[in-house]
């Protein structure tokens, strides 16, 4: 009776151990899936939000290629109107010196009479002639000078524009820039914590799998094995500390993970 009992004892522990080895593997399957529903969510949301960004960031693109359109199609217009407008300017210099030759030429011709045997009326003719001439260029020069003020202004305004457009554009770039880098960060960090989140499940499902396929105590060496390779990659902390010229005193301490910044705290 007591060897009957002492085998129905060894076959209830025996029955024991398989139900909870059935228990753990089933447990252990239902983790291995639930992790699997995990690393599949996590691509998917991943994916996303990367597609999210992309739109974001072409979108970007296609806006500040627009903006950059219109003002050299603006540009373009008002230069072309400004150059119509310089046509009917053209040549003023040249004409200043045809007109500065002709005077010369027509008073050193008057100059000329003078040296000819005149009567007292001839030489006031000829002295009115030569006021005449000095009256008709200076109104031809002064005529000349608006003119060809209108052409600088013109010229000016021209100018203006261009300078004017070429300083948008500057800043259009700058805004723009400093624009896209900003979701390129916000895409960076979204594209590290997906990938961090993966690999925190892919070293638990690899914990898992030690714990159920090694022996003990074999198995706890492999599953801290495991977890120490899982954690390597980010255990790697750097705490830069700089100063704040805005207050002074005061430092920020940031910390960053593989070039990645995690958290600043100012003290």
């Amino acid at each position: 009776d007591d060897e009957i009992a002492e085998i129905e004892r060894v076959r209830a522990e025996i029955e024991q151990i398989e139900d909870a080895k059935s228990f753990g593997g089933k447990l252990r399957a239902l983790a291995q899936e639930f992790a699997s529903y995990l690393g599949s969510m996590v691509d998917t949301l991943g994916d996303f939000l990367s597609a999210t960004y992309d739109r974001e960031i072409d979108s970007l693109d296609k806006k500040h290629e627009r903006e950059l359109r219109m003002i050299d199609n603006r540009l373009e217009q008002e230069v072309a109107m400004y150059e119509k407008q310089l046509e009917q300017f053209a040549d003023l210099d040249e004409q200043k010196e045809d007109l500065a030759k002709e005077h010369e030429e027509r008073m050193a011709e008057l100059n000329e009479r003078q040296w000819e045997h005149l009567t007292e009326e001839e030489w006031r003719a000829l002295e009115q002639q030569k006021a005449d001439e000095e009256q008709k260029y200076a109104d031809s020069l002064a005529a000349l000078e608006l003119d060809i003020a209108a052409r600088d202004a013109i010229r000016l305004q021209q100018e203006q524009a261009e300078a004017e457009a070429l300083a948008r554009k500057e800043q259009l770039e700058k805004e723009y820039a400093i624009r896209r880098a900003q979701m390129e960060r916000k895409q960076a960090v979204a594209d590290k914590a997906m990938a961090t989140f993966k690999a925190v499940i892919n070293t638990a499902l690899s914990i898992s799998n030690a714990l159920a396929q090694q022996p003990w105590p074999l198995n706890l060496v492999v599953a801290a094995l495991m977890g120490a390779m899982g954690a390597v990659p980010y255990t790697h902390l750097t705490l830069p500390t700089k100063r704040i010229g805005e207050s002074p005193g005061a430092s920020v301490s940031s910390i960053n993970i593989k070039g990645h910044l995690i958290c600043t705290l100012q003290l």
